[in-house]
């Protein structure tokens, strides 16, 4: 079984296209906007790491809106990149009701990362919803030791989120299911074929078992309604709307008690020109 994430709601509490809101949090860091390597907007934020930082320090820091209350909020999420490759734990984000990440209520590690390769992380908070209304800021450390490196951030949002141990997510890191857009196709006079095949559209089928919980079928009904959702899926994302706007199942697989599940179908909001960035 794998985990599947589900994200609604989204709220920016960075976006990363100027670095002036980050501060590095040691003198063996430096900060500084970077135009290259990014995955949204125009830029993203560095922290370039030097050979004399230690573990546990914090490399850069972003102060929030004041008191920002993100107490409805269920995770936080990020795009991050390493220019060397990660194990789980050794980069942690935190979140503080104070500024410059004085005191972080709690720290999450980031998984287990290759270098040079963007992932968008869901950060998972432990501590009550109390914890995050009234956040000042937030920011990453190096928790083990990694020598000189770059690390990047883009796009930090807080989303309302449910995570889900699926039977079968489909459709996302593997092209199993493509709408082609516009897919059209003319016969000509001489018997011959012509087609106009511009984009791929991802269709994605997520199978989440048997759920008796009232709080699961209450989410996925209010992730169903939301114009804004999102799955993240093995440290990538994917926006997308219902396939169809007035299909949402129950638990019943045609009225049988012992194979009741519920499937839900989507299909990817935007289109591609080219191939997604989780196929490679």
């Amino acid at each position: 079984m794998s985990t599947t994430y589900l994200g609604y709601s989204f709220a920016v509490v960075n976006n990363c296209d100027t670095y002036t809101d980050w501060t590095a949090g040691d003198a063996d860091m430096t900060v500084s906007q970077e135009t290259n390597i990014k995955r949204l907007g125009t830029g993203s934020v560095k922290c370039a790491v030097a050979d004399g930082a230690s573990a546990d320090d914090v490399m850069m820091y972003c102060n929030t809106a004041s008191n920002s209350d993100y107490s409805a909020k269920s995770y936080f999420v990020a795009w991050v990149y390493s220019s060397v490759a990660l194990n789980a734990g050794d980069v942690q984000f935190a979140y503080a009701q104070d500024d410059a990440l004085a005191t972080p209520v709690e720290w999450i590690d980031l998984p287990a990362m290759t270098a040079a390769k963007w992932y968008r992380v869901v950060f998972v908070p432990t501590a009550a919803a109390a914890s995050r209304n009234s956040v000042d800021s937030i920011g990453f450390r190096m928790h083990i030791d990694k020598g000189a490196f770059n690390f990047y951030v883009d796009d930090v949002e807080v989303c309302i989120g449910n995570a889900y141990s699926t039977l079968g997510t489909r459709g996302l890191t593997h092209a199993e299911e493509i709408s082609k857009w516009p897919g059209q196709q003319w016969e000509c006079v001489d018997g011959s074929s012509i087609e106009l095949i511009s984009t791929n559209r991802r269709i994605v089928t997520i199978n989440f078992g048997v759920l008796t919980s009232t709080t699961d079928q209450t989410f996925l009904n209010s992730f169903f309604d939301a114009t804004d959702k999102v799955i993240f899926f093995e440290n990538d994302e994917c926006q997308v709307v219902n396939e169809s706007a007035n299909a949402f199942g129950n638990e019943w697989l045609d009225g049988v008690e012992y194979a009741r599940n519920y499937t839900m179908r989507f299909k990817e909001k935007t289109a591609w020109t080219t191939p997604p960035p989780s196929w490679s």
